[in-house]
């Protein structure tokens, strides 16, 4: 059984594009986030027509346990 769950986020704002090189902290520290709770992050620019991010706990159940000790 599939004990997925996505969260989808979506804008209709600029978008960006990715360049080879990151200068910044926010994409690799969303992605780090992540992977700490048992989650894997999907970012989706699209230059003048916004970003689609989405984030898939595998493993629900882990995923909020893992939650609940980096919140404390």
């Amino acid at each position: 059984e599939d004990d997925n769950i996505s969260l989808t986020v979506k804008d209709d704002g600029a978008g960006f594009a990715l360049p080879a090189h990151i200068d910044g902290m926010g994409l690799e520290i969303m992605r780090y986030r992540s992977r700490l709770i048992n989650a894997s992050l999907d970012i989706r620019p699209n230059s003048g027509k916004g970003t689609v991010v989405t984030c898939i706990f595998h493993d629900s159940q882990e995923s909020a346990v893992n939650i609940a000790k980096i919140s404390l």
